[in-house]
């Protein structure tokens, strides 16, 4: 059986793919009304707002094979790449920690603009950093404190809310190293231990 990170295609890993297939049991536990839409095989999220409404796009598992342990040594990088119209939609990279299969943290790394390039950093001490755009962010936290130190995990999800009708969002996961685009420090990897150039 393959890990909960890997996708197969013809039979063969193609990559550090991580599954965002929640079917809404995530996204209820958690307050959020719905979940998804996923497109892009599972690593986008799109919504076009209703007026009113909030979504997250997690995996099934979060609190369980989903769920990483922090890095032994060199600080671990997801990202996701961000377009939208509207200035009042709101979201961002999100993060579900779990330690012994309990939910004890959530919140995402907020974007702001069309174009947003949204980094999340794991570190070796299991601390959690955001950025946005290269920039260092703070991260907006539902509940708990964002450590992944000791015996707890963390999974990864897309977040979207708005206000206002025909806002739109479209955000894609990046977890596999060749797809991550930002500066983050040297030795740094991806979800799989793969190094970023």
């Amino acid at each position: 059986m393959m890990s909960g990170i890997f996708a197969a295609q013809d039979g063969g890993i193609i990559g550090c793919v991580y599954p965002l297939d929640d079917d809404g049991t995530i996204a209820a536990a958690i307050g959020f009304g719905y979940a998804g839409p996923a497109a892009g095989g599972g690593q986008q999220l799109y919504n076009m707002a209703s007026g009113t409404g909030s979504f997250v796009l997690a995996p099934d598992d979060p609190y369980g094979v989903d769920g990483l342990s922090k890095p032994a040594s060199n600080d671990m990088v997801v990202e996701a790449a961000v377009t939208s119209t509207g200035s009042t939609a709101q979201g961002g990279l999100g993060f579900l920690i779990s330690d012994s299969g309990v939910l004890v943290a959530y919140g995402y790394v907020p974007y702001s603009a069309d174009g947003d390039v949204l980094g999340l950093i794991v570190d070796s001490a299991g601390v959690m950093t955001g950025k946005r755009n290269g920039y260092t962010v703070a991260l907006a936290v539902g509940l708990g404190v964002a450590n992944v130190s000791g015996t707890r995990k963390v999974a990864y999800a897309l977040t979207y809310g708005s206000a206002t009708l025909g806002d739109t969002i479209d955000m894609t996961l990046r977890t596999n190293a060749s797809d991550i685009t930002g500066s983050y420090s040297v030795g740094a990897t991806d979800i799989c231990g793969n190094a970023i150039a």
